[in-house]
């Protein structure tokens, strides 16, 4: 759904988009590769394109709950209001099962009576959303010793939305940086190369925009005001040249273009000297140790 806000907003500045930074995995790179070679003439593949990576070093540490809440309930507003005016729906039906999670957009609560058979789903609009992330964000404690601290820093490790809302906390900048753009009439080649960075929650992918570091942060005083607020979003650039490692893909540049391979992380100069298994036998003693830990909790609570 934040897609479509990203896309719609691009489209209306006539350059053409697919998607927002927001990565589901590293496939979707191979997409933006494609969609790079497609652009170049074969003159401009034999001039190499600069490559970047970066990861978030600070983010689910540093971040604001207050400055959270306040994006993530603009945010939420933004979606519905979009979903009502194109649409006229306003109740989001939400499904999770074991093996899939379902979203439907109803235009009111009687609908619910079309899905009968449906089980373990709930109707709620933005208000709803709005309370129970307002509850959440308000009622993080830790335990230390004999005293309890509410948590106003940081989100919670463990939580189960804590990457959703790390995730679409990054995107509030990121469209607010590409509404500012849009407003100031940023030439569209610009607008272009911007749209194909992609992100997969704190991990950034940067193909040919080689000033991005000048503009990354919101106390930087150019280009549309920046992007993310350093406080709480410090990046690292962990890769940077005509070829470039992201998640599990090793990006390079050959005479074709750019292509991609399987990138691991084992095979670096610095781990060489350590035995990793990643994916140890079934009778391995890992395997084992964990099979019985298993066993004598399930007895515990039995």
């Amino acid at each position: 759904m934040v897609n479509d806000l990203w896309v719609w907003n691009l489209r209306k500045a006539d350059v053409p988009c697919v998607s927002s930074w927001i990565l589901n995995d590293s496939t979707w790179v191979v997409d933006v590769i494609k969609q790079l070679n497609l652009s170049r003439s074969e003159v401009d593949k034999t001039s190499p394109l600069l490559l970047q990576s970066f990861d978030f070093l600070t983010l689910y540490t540093k971040i604001d709950l207050m400055d959270l809440k306040a994006c993530m309930i603009v945010l939420i507003d933004k979606v519905f209001h979009r979903m009502l005016k194109l649409h006229h729906l306003k109740f989001l039906l939400a499904q999770r099962s074991a093996l899939n999670f379902r979203l439907l957009w109803l235009k009111n609560k009687e609908e619910i009576n079309l899905f009968e058979n449906l089980h373990g789903f709930k109707v709620m609009e933005a208000s709803d959303l709005i309370s129970w992330l307002d509850f959440l964000l308000d009622n993080l404690f830790l335990c230390f010793g004999c005293c309890a601290y509410r948590q106003c820093i940081g989100i919670t490790m463990g939580t189960n939305c804590v990457v959703y809302w790390a995730n679409f906390y990054l995107f509030s900048y990121e469209f607010d940086f590409l509404k500012r753009l849009l407003k100031n009439n940023t030439c569209p080649v610009v607008l272009h190369r911007l749209s194909l960075v992609r992100r997969f929650v704190d991990d950034l992918f940067v193909p040919d925009v080689p000033v991005f570091e000048n503009f990354m942060y919101l106390d930087q005083d150019s280009f549309g005001g920046s992007i993310h607020p350093k406080t709480s979003c410090e990046l690292n650039c962990t890769s940077r040249g005509f070829s470039c490692n992201f998640l599990d893909l090793a990006v390079n540049q050959c005479p074709q273009g750019i292509s991609c391979d399987i990138f691991d992380k084992c095979s670096q100069p610095e781990y060489a000297g350590i035995e990793m298994i990643h994916m140890p036998h079934v009778h391995s003693n890992i395997s084992i140790g964990c099979y019985q830990q298993s066993i004598l909790q399930v007895f515990e609570v039995l």
